[in-house]
């Protein structure tokens, strides 16, 4: 994947993911709608942007990340679906995808 495109991913995913938090400590109020449809961006997006790494020549340490952001998706997602709650499987993975995106940002040269 083109490396400004995965830029612009992990810029959205830090964008969505605050927007998320903020509504779930219920500093900004989100209809229940609009919250399903950021959620869903999400995971499209965190989903996308680890395959396209784990699927590319990245070093070692970048592709373990994203394989556990992988591993803890779709166990948290797994889990969501059968409890109707978030989980720590899912809290792992948005915190895995925050850091993933902050050193794509922040470290990587263009």
């Amino acid at each position: 994947m083109n490396k400004y495109i995965q830029k612009i991913i992990s810029l959205s995913l830090i964008i969505l993911i605050f927007l998320l938090s903020l509504n779930h400590f219920k500093i900004i109020e989100f209809s229940k709608i609009l919250k399903e449809s950021f959620s869903f961006i999400t995971l499209i997006l965190i989903i996308i942007s680890s395959i396209s790494v784990v699927n590319s020549k990245k070093p070692g340490i970048y592709k373990f990340i994203n394989y556990i952001i992988l591993i803890t998706a779709i166990l948290g997602g797994i889990l969501v679906i059968i409890y109707s709650k978030l989980n720590l499987s899912v809290y792992l993975c948005i915190l895995f995808t925050l850091i993933y995106a902050l050193i794509d940002i922040l470290y990587k040269k263009a």
